[in-house]
């Protein structure tokens, strides 16, 4: 038995655009359908790029971009202490520029920190309203150059869109290994 065999061209493509589009011209019921789902993938999509820019700055300690991802009154519950606004926030780049420095200054090695989140779920509330949860993990080079579990734990953010886009107006974070 032989399969037909079917490439596609760009003129496929372009004939298959165009014909979606006439359908959804004729119907405009179809058109909004189609419109408000586009937005979601945007609007997801944009969601998921606030983590990720959330996740290099604190890496690359870049105070300007970190701030960037949260409103001006966000507030952020890291284990029952809240840090409210852009100058608490950006304090806690601050500390960690701090650290490394003083670390260097004193001749002990570096002990860089990598994030991750993992298993992102994203919950579109409204139009102008997201939740994000995740795990997050934290992890550090080893002396013997294996990668160790730093941390780990849950985010829960609640999200707003702004005339800037998404941002974090609340997070919650949890540590699931009890600290000493």
């Amino acid at each position: 038995m032989k399969f037909l065999e079917f490439k596609f061209t760009k003129r496929h493509v372009c004939a298959w655009a165009l014909s979606s589009c006439l359908v959804l011209l004729a119907s405009p019921a179809l058109a909004a359908e189609a419109a408000s789902l586009l937005q979601q993938v945007a609007d997801r999509a944009e969601i998921q790029e606030v983590a990720y820019r959330y996740i290099n700055a604190l890496d690359t300690r870049d105070a300007d971009m970190y701030v960037s991802v949260f409103t001006e009154d966000a507030e952020y519950d890291i284990e029952a202490q809240v840090v409210r606004g852009h100058k608490e926030l950006r304090d806690i780049i601050a500390g960690l520029q701090r650290s490394r420095d003083e670390t260097i200054a004193a001749g002990k090695p570096l002990v860089d920190l990598y994030h991750t989140n993992i298993n992102p779920v994203i919950e579109l509330v409204s139009a102008n309203e997201a939740r994000y949860q995740a795990y997050w993990q934290t992890l550090r080079k080893a002396e013997d150059n294996s990668m160790r579990i730093g941390g780990m734990g849950r985010i829960f953010d609640t999200l707003v869109k702004t005339r800037s886009g998404w941002k974090i107006k609340k997070r919650v974070l949890t540590n699931f290994i009890q600290r000493k």
